[in-house]
Formats: C-alpha cells, structure tokens, sequence
C-alpha cells in the first residue's frame, strides 16, 4: 500500500542555514502515530505506528498500528497491517520503534494482541520479526504471567539474542521465539542498552528507596543471566535536586559512562506550573567492572 507523499516547501533557517522538508503526512489509512525510526542497511527507514492501517474494527476504530517503510525522498510503503487474525493474535498496537537483527530482519513489539484472556482484549502484547518485504512471524505471544504490555525498543545483544521488556519484567528471547523471564516485578522499565562490560542497563520511573509509597525511580543493571542491581535511588540527595521519574532509555557515552534524564527534580523550580524541570545526568560504571 502506498501513501500519500506530501512534500512541503523547503524552509530555510537563517539563523542555522539549514533547511526542513516535510516528506510525509499519515493518513491514517497508512498508520496514526508513528514510532521513531530506523535506518536499514539497504537505506530506507522502517519504522511503526501505534494505530492506522487495514483493518480498524478489530481492536481500535482507529486501527491496530502498522509496520513501514519509507524512502529518504519520502515514498512510503505500508509493510504490515496488525490485527487480520481472530483475537488479534498477530499483536496490536506497536508503540516502539523496530531493531535491524544482524541477519536482516526487524524485530519489534506490540503492546496488546496475541489473544491472552489474562489481559483485558485484546491480549497481552507480542514480540514479532518481520522481513524488508513485509513478512511477519509472531515469536511469542505474552500470557501475563512472563509480562504483560511490552512498549519499549528490544536491543540485539552480543550473545545473538534480543532482550527486552515489558511493564513489570526483563526478558530475553532467542531469534526462533523462546523467551526466558530474567527478572519481575520491576516499575515501568525502560528500553535497555548493552554496555560495554557486556550487562544491560536501564532505568524505572517508580521504584526505588526514596519517595515513599511509588519510589522516585531507579537506574538498574541486570546481567545476562539475570541478577538484578538497582544501582542509584533517585531523590537522594535534599529536594531531588538529583532528579525525580526518568522516563527514557540510557545511553553509553565514548567515556564508559552512562547518560539520561528525569522527567523532574533538579534546582530549576521556575518551570511555568512544572515542578521543578528536570535533569540530565551521568553515572559512571567503572567501579562495578570489579
């Protein structure tokens, strides 16, 4: 299927001396809400959409999501339309963007389907691969009880294997679908990265030895076999000057250290309403490396 391009006017900045081009404006039809994107080895982009697509009776009048392709001259091509299947059992709704496999295949999630009764309809969310021409194979099919909800990136680790979560876990799933439980019970964790000592880390908007009853949040590391380590509480330090929720993934910085951000805290209490306006901080890893 594909989509209405529309190019807008180049706009120029003569402050940056750079330019904007719109490529694309969805239509719904071709997808509602897209993901961030990816670049492939053959150029293109793919990337997701949490509704739009064919079929829009099965889960959302607005759509289950799709998968798709779009050109750097901005031709789009719907790949997948989610939810053909009774039950949804394909997935629905992917909210998070796609990871290029070294083989060459995407491999994503979607937060609902699969046709678990544990979660309200339509499921508890899958994990899926998907090829640059549009084929789809569900891997796995959540239950609840190995997690529920998966709306984070995966991350292909050293090992061959993705690694992921969902709103309460960190698991591991093998390119052909097995999938191990590594840890439970945490808060909304995010998307992982795999640094370079070779563990994974990530961070929880709740959770964590401060900021009674929820917690301010956490930074974890989680091994590959799955030893869970919160390594920082946030508001630790008088009136979260340290920063309080981060809601976002972590980045490995060129010096080993850790990088991200809070959604609030910090010592900025002018923030129009806001309290408090967030933070960006590092945290080093050279002392866990012994």
């Amino acid at each position: 299927m594909i989509g209405l391009f529309c190019a807008a006017a180049v706009i120029a900045s003569p402050a940056q001396n750079t330019f904007f081009v719109s490529l694309l404006s969805f239509l719904g039809a071709d997808g509602i809400a897209p993901s961030a994107l990816v670049q492939a080895n053959d150029g293109n982009f793919y990337g997701t959409t949490l509704y739009g697509g064919a079929f829009t009776n099965n889960c959302s009048p607005y759509g289950c999501g799709t998968v798709f392709k779009i050109t750097p001259a901005g031709t789009v091509t719907t790949l997948y339309s989610f939810c053909p299947q009774p039950n949804c059992l394909d997935g629905a709704k992917p909210r998070a963007a796609l990871v290029q496999a070294t083989e060459g295949s995407f491999y994503g999630t979607t937060e609902a389907g699969g046709g678990s009764n544990y979660c309200n309809p339509p499921g508890c969310g899958t994990v899926f691969r998907i090829t640059p021409g549009g084929a789809l194979i569900t891997l796995h099919r959540f239950e609840g009880t190995d997690g529920d909800y998966p709306n984070a990136s995966l991350v292909q680790a050293t090992d061959g294997n993705f690694y992921g979560t969902t709103l309460t876990t960190v698991f591991k799933i093998t390119p052909s679908g097995t999938l191990t439980t590594l840890v439970t019970q945490l808060y909304y964790p995010s998307a992982l990265i795999q640094a370079s000592d070779g563990n994974f880390y990530g961070t929880t908007p709740l959770g964590g030895a401060n900021c009674s009853p929820s917690g301010c949040g956490t930074v974890f590391k989680v091994t590959p076999t799955g030893e869970l380590t919160t390594l920082y509480s946030f508001c630790s330090q008088p009136n979260c000057t340290d920063g309080w929720h981060p809601n976002a993934g972590l980045v490995q910085g060129s010096d080993g250290n850790l990088y991200g951000t809070t959604f609030g805290g910090g010592t900025n209490d002018d923030c129009n309403g806001y309290e408090y306006c967030g933070t960006v901080f590092k945290i080093t890893l050279s002392p866990l490396y012994s």
